[in-house]
């Protein structure tokens, strides 16, 4: 699925849905095809929004993004259902107890592993009056089966007091895997016949402070995902008009943060470096 852009020819803003074939690798046009016909009021064009497909695999979630005017929030979510003949498209009215994410684009999107929570952090706002730009760190959720928002605990980076590097627009997010176990010392098991085999941790290269923090109960495996709700954040641009390449591993559920490779200083300057 293609949703919205920029047209290159016009410069306007779009909100048409263009769906590739991946068996013929053919693109196909939903405003103009009978056969995928939607119902409902297409959003609102934009482009440097999020998609994000639901654990059902049968709606596509549209967040964010911007047009010429404005930038769209937490309460202009769309969702476009695919799980019959006839795709729709509909509109969920959102709520937070502790408000709804303010009008961004250019944040991340992703599925967390219970399949219908979507975690939504950083972006900017192009159309802020404020005489510095309104780059982002704040990170939400939202329960796409009751359609609330709920704030979620800010990235926050080690070295740096102000954390900075947690302000970002532009960078990637990534779940990583309930099974896979990071931030482990190396443990010994015996099989039995005297060998011994190690585990390693999955990224060698975190922090010392938050490898103990992972490993506080010998006799648990308090190191290995088993909520699913940690992810890492790559790159992405800084309020300084910097690069950021690092890749941080990131708990939503703690502050804890660790570089998993790269540092914080690892940044780059727009105007005076090159990125090779």
């Amino acid at each position: 699925l293609l949703f919205g852009g920029v047209s290159t020819a016009t410069g306007k803003w779009l909100n048409s849905l263009s769906v590739l074939q991946t068996d013929s690798w053919k693109w196909s046009n939903t405003n103009n095809s009978t056969k995928q016909r939607i119902l409902g009021d297409f959003p609102q064009p934009r482009s440097y929004h999020t998609a994000v497909l639901l654990g059902d695999e049968k709606r596509v979630v549209i967040l964010g993004g911007n047009d010429e005017a404005k930038s769209f929030g937490g309460q202009s979510v769309s969702v476009l259902d695919t799980s019959r003949a006839v795709w729709s498209w509909f509109h969920p009215t959102c709520r937070g107890r502790q408000g709804v994410p303010s009008g961004r684009t250019g944040q991340a999107a992703i599925l967390m592993a219970d399949g219908t929570s979507i975690l939504v952090y950083g972006g900017w706002d192009p159309s802020s009056e404020e005489e510095e730009e309104d780059v982002f760190g704040d990170a939400w959720l939202l329960d796409t089966e009751t359609w609330d928002w709920s704030r979620v605990n800010d990235l926050r980076m080690e070295k740096q007091e102000d954390d900075e590097g947690a302000f970002r627009v532009g960078h990637s997010l990534m779940l990583l895997p309930q099974s896979i176990s990071v931030n482990k010392k190396a443990q010994k098991t015996d099989n039995g016949d005297g060998d011994t085999n190690a585990e390693q941790s999955l990224l060698p290269q975190e922090s010392d402070d938050a490898a103990k923090n992972a490993d506080t109960d010998a006799n648990t495996d308090t190191a290995a995902i088993k909520s699913g709700e940690d992810v890492l954040v790559f790159g992405g641009r800084l309020p300084n008009n910097g690069l950021a390449s690092d890749l941080i591993r990131w708990n939503i559920n703690t502050t804890n943060t660790a570089i998993a490779a790269g540092d914080n200083d690892n940044y780059c300057d727009i105007e005076n470096e090159s990125i090779e």
